[in-house]
Parts: structure tokens; sequence; C-alpha cells
């Protein structure tokens, strides 16, 4: 699991952003494994990118989910 609870203003911005990177792997592959169990999910992620929200939804319903 990757190291959280330090301030991303202490952080280089390259180690930064290898950290962001590392735990949005974590988070797609956890919500992968909920999704492949029928279990319900509630994501709390800001999707103020039109991109964000399409790729989410997208691999939501490519799992035979709802998006909401």
């Amino acid at each position: 699991m990757v190291e959280v609870g330090r301030d991303a203003a202490d952080l280089d911005p390259a180690e930064y952003e290898q950290l962001k990177s590392a735990i949005e792997q974590e988070l797609w592959g956890e919500l992968i494994r909920l999704m492949d169990a029928k279990l319900p999910v509630v994501i709390d992620y800001s999707f103020w990118s039109r991109a964000a929200r399409d790729r989410y939804k997208a691999v939501i319903e490519s799992r035979g989910c709802r998006w909401s």
C-alpha cells in the first residue's frame, strides 16, 4: 500500500505525481474488485472533469453496474 497522510505541499512535484498515480491505481483495483463482487460502491471523488466522469462511467457500465 502507498504511504499516505503527508501534505502534498511538502513533496517534490514529481514525487507527488508518482504517489498520486500509485494511489489511483489502488483505488481503481478496489473499485473493480467491489463491482465484480456485486457489492454497492460509493465513490467520493471530485468529478469536475467531464473526461474523469466519462472514464469512470464507462468502466462502471462495462461491468454491468449502474452509474448514478
